[in-house]
């Protein structure tokens, strides 16, 4: 009766894992989860896409960095936009990590603009100090997986309220950010600030040698959902100006070498693997009764008779009469010998120190034994069978 419940349990283990994979799937069709968070290869509302292709649309030079390093013939704004690191960053050879190239891109007259909730390796390294800028916090991780799930924006507002920060270079026009960082209420040295939710500096840019560093402290703007929050596109279009426009996806993962476990997790085929797992578990817990193992080979035990008789017999019928005689003698001499502790030829002195009986029954095997080495007719195979047979249990007996 066990067994029907734990095939039970099984099936609706089955049939649960099977209901997340389907709805895994709905969120994979609706979030564009083919490409990772922030992309501009993404169309649903948590993607860049939109962004990628207004450019486009308004005649500006734009491309995708799908690799380690920015080439010679790249320059304009370089745009980032950075999930947590608890997402889909790079490693340490990303463009997004790699930050000498890119204060030396700056240095000759390039830009880089930054959409981030992250204190960035970047700023570390151009010399904001990180008191200046907020730590990232769990409600910004929490916030990017429920974007990474295909989230109705419009519930994340409700969840995390839209800061409509004013535009430092225009006041009548706001920034739309969700949940952004703060970057300090003084601008730290050679920063201008360019927006602010009250007195904190949500998003500012510095002179880089010729270049300049632009930090928005929230991806919103960027993002599909976002564009069009408050005056984002106005102002994103005056940041960018006329290009080209470099879009950073080598530190969002496109590009680079993953595993097949990663790669199975991002095609969310997970469910799969594990109702794969599952079937092969119960078929072989509901088979392992049936397999038996192979009974042993049975083997006849021989007895000690049984064995002297053959032994006996393969004398006879291979070796000469004399030669039968010498092996039998040899043979029981050796047994004798062992038996006492002696040499073969000290076997009827040493038979004198025995107890009267065995003393008696050694001299009688030696006499019987010189008597048939002495015939010259050859004997049967009874007669060499008896005489290892009376040495085996005359040695026994004397073990004992």
């Amino acid at each position: 009766m066990s067994r029907w419940w734990v095939i039970g349990g099984c099936l609706v283990a089955m049939l649960i894992v099977g209901q997340a994979f389907y709805q895994l799937a709905s969120w994979t069709s609706r979030g564009g989860q083919t490409a990772p968070l922030y992309s501009s290869y993404r169309h649903d509302p948590h993607g860049t896409a939109a962004l990628f292709d207004l450019l486009e649309m308004r005649g500006l030079p734009v491309d995708r960095i799908t690799r380690p390093r920015l080439s010679a013939d790249h320059h304009g704004t370089l745009v980032q936009v950075l999930p947590s690191r608890r997402s889909d960053t790079a490693g340490p050879t990303s463009v997004v990590y790699g930050s000498s190239q890119l204060i030396d891109w700056m240095h000759d007259g390039n830009t880089v603009i930054q959409f981030t909730r992250q204190y960035s390796r970047l700023m570390e390294e151009v010399g904001v100090p990180k008191e200046n800028a907020s730590i990232e916090t769990a409600a910004a991780k929490d916030l990017e997986v429920l974007q990474r799930q295909g989230a109705d924006p419009d519930d994340l507002s409700a969840m995390y309220p839209l800061v409509t920060a004013a535009s430092e270079v225009d006041a009548d026009r706001h920034w739309g950010l969700l949940l952004p960082q703060a970057l300090g209420s003084e601008p730290a040295p050679r920063w201008r600030p360019l927006a602010k939710d009250g007195p904190r500096i949500v998003a500012a840019e510095m002179g880089v040698g010729a270049g300049r560093l632009v930090i928005i402290g929230a991806p919103t703007p960027a993002s599909n959902s976002g564009l069009l929050r408050g005056d984002n596109v106005e102002l994103l279009l005056e940041l960018l100006g006329d290009g080209p426009v470099l879009f950073d996806e080598w530190s969002l993962g496109v590009g680079q070498h993953h595993t097949m476990l990663e790669l199975i997790s991002r095609a969310g085929l997970t469910p799969v693997l594990l109702q794969a797992i599952l079937a092969l578990g119960i078929y072989h817990w509901s088979t392992r009764r049936q397999r038996s193992e192979p009974d042993p080979p049975i083997t006849q035990a021989r007895s000690s008779v049984e064995q002297i008789h053959t032994l006996g017999y393969l004398y006879r019928q291979s070796l000469s009469p004399d030669e039968v005689s010498r092996r039998v003698v040899a043979e029981v001499y050796a047994r004798l010998a062992g038996a006492l502790r002696c040499k073969p030829s000290a076997i009827a002195q040493r038979a004198k120190r025995l107890p009267e009986t065995h003393a008696a029954a050694v001299q009688q095997l030696l006499t019987d034994l010189e008597q048939l080495a002495g015939e010259q007719k050859p004997r049967r195979n009874e007669a060499y069978a008896a005489m290892l047979d009376r040495s085996y249990s005359l040695v026994k007996a004397l073990e004992k």
